[in-house]
């Protein structure tokens, strides 16, 4: 045999283990005084195979005691869920090592009191993942938790155990709401690197105000539409999922008719008010958002939520709702409100995107697109954008001349309920709510939004004007 193993020990017995383990390029210990156990990194593996010694980011060196096998080390790294690099010793001082494990008396650590500590630090969000400390999202800013160690794969697999239950053969996503010490958590579980990790998302106990959030005030007045399709849309974290809460409370306060969610999972509860309210669960109440929207239509509801327009049956069936006499609540992940419409007509086949136009046209109600920026005074402003589906942005639509809507967006008055992107982050500027550089990131027109800087402030729609920090705000999707 030639190459890096030849004369390995199972084969010559009396070749120098670690003289081998230097010519491969390991490094090696000979001296177990020369090493100081990481109680972090033997929380990540301690067994007859590997011994984690240090853990540098989240990269974890470990102990073995022979040389490895580029399949080994595959092994130790899908076992613990994270980058390795390997030391290698004999036999008898892996032994002299592993006296130190026991003084430093490692145990599995409960989650439960991570989730507090989210809560009391105002975080939103809550991430898990083997290799690294529970970090947590404040404001916006990812911080790790205060004298918490990096989780090991045994810690994750708990604390999905804890969540969800026996698991089994886990390999795709799976999203939950769970409670725990009377908060509710989003739970999105997934695997990584081979391990288990978790983003939490913390809920409200219950549905917020919509004239707390800093809402522009045609998007609170949506809640008094009778049919109609009402979009909301931006990038993740935004709070899509805040503002339609927000105007399910408003019709729940305001009208007696049925209410009706599909949601993945469910996030704020609504109690019965003037109106009843049905919330359904992707996964649990039903299989998934376009079989459970199928079924709503059969359900006699006055409005219905759904959590995100997804695949084409779903955006159809919605569309179909919005046309037969229903208010239709719905999210889609876009860039801007424009490219939401354009989003929905090029998801359908060419030869049926001029029909889905003539539907748009007279079911669509309104688009909000919204931002969460920092504040300039900390915490977050809500940053929003809103087409009003007008007699000229109807016939844009059903003329094939979405291109033509940035540019009526931008134009149009107050008086029309619109208000573009650009004028709202020149607004937010100018009242000092954000910074230049924080808002020209984020800016689609810079001509018009410099042009927009130098207009007299109005009494218009944006943000009902307090446009308040929003520390809270964006805890939904």
């Amino acid at each position: 045999m030639t190459g890096p193993f030849a004369g390995s020990p199972a084969q010559n017995p009396n070749a120098d283990l670690l003289a081998q383990a230097l010519a491969i390029g390991f490094p090696v210990l000979r001296d177990p005084s020369q090493v100081t156990l990481d109680p972090a990194a033997v929380r990540m593996i301690s067994d007859d195979d590997a011994l984690g010694i240090a853990l540098v980011g989240d990269v974890l060196e470990v102990l073995i005691s022979s040389v490895p096998s580029p399949a080994r080390l595959r092994g130790i790294a899908d076992r613990v869920g994270m980058l390795v690099t390997a030391r290698v010793t004999t036999p008898e001082i892996m032994d002299l090592v592993r006296t130190q494990v026991i003084p430093l008396g490692v145990q599995a650590l409960a989650i439960g009191p991570a989730l507090d500590e989210a809560v009391r630090l105002g975080a939103s969000d809550l991430h898990l993942a083997v290799g690294t400390p529970p970090i947590a999202r404040v404001h916006g800013i990812l911080q790790p938790l205060d004298r918490w160690p990096a989780l090991s794969v045994k810690d994750l697999d708990d604390a999905a155990h804890w969540v969800a239950g026996d698991l089994g053969e886990f390999t795709g996503d799976l999203d939950r709401s769970v409670s725990y010490n009377d908060r509710r958590w989003r739970v999105s579980l997934y695997r990584q690197r081979n391990a288990l990790a978790m983003a939490l998302r913390l809920l409200p106990n219950s549905p917020p105000r919509a004239d707390e959030l800093g809402l522009p005030a045609p998007v609170l007045n949506f809640a008094n539409l009778s049919s109609g399709l009402v979009l909301f849309c931006g990038p993740s974290g935004s709070g899509k999922s805040t503002s339609m809460a927000a105007l399910i409370d408003r019709v729940n306060e305001s009208r007696p008719c049925h209410i009706l969610t599909i949601e993945d999972p469910v996030e704020y509860l609504h109690p019965n008010r003037r109106a009843i309210v049905h919330q359904r669960e992707v996964g649990t109440d039903t299989r998934d958002f376009a079989s459970g929207l199928r079924a709503a239509l059969r359900q006699d509801p006055d409005v219905i939520l759904v959590g995100e327009l997804r695949d084409l049956e779903t955006m159809t069936t919605a569309l179909a709702a919005a046309e037969t006499g229903h208010l239709v609540l719905a999210t889609v992940h876009s860039s801007s409100a424009v490219s939401a419409v354009t989003r929905i007509v090029s998801s359908f086949p060419a030869g049926e995107q001029a029909q889905v136009r003539q539907q748009l046209a007279g079911a669509l109600q309104a688009v909000v697109f919204q931002l969460l920026l920092p504040a300039s005074r900390g915490g977050r402003v809500l940053a929003p954008e809103v087409l009003v589906m007008n007699t000229a942005a109807r016939n844009i639509v059903r003329d094939d001349r979405l291109h033509e809507l940035s540019s009526l967006l931008d134009t149009s008055g107050v008086d029309a309920g619109m208000v573009s992107i650009n004028r709202t982050l020149a607004r937010l500027v100018s009242a000092g709510r954000v910074t230049s550089q924080i808002a020209e990131e984020h800016v689609t027109d810079h001509s018009l939004y410099r042009q927009f800087l130098t207009e007299r402030p109005q009494h218009d729609l944006i943000a009902l004007d307090p446009l308040q920090d929003l520390p809270s705000f964006g805890s939904g999707a």
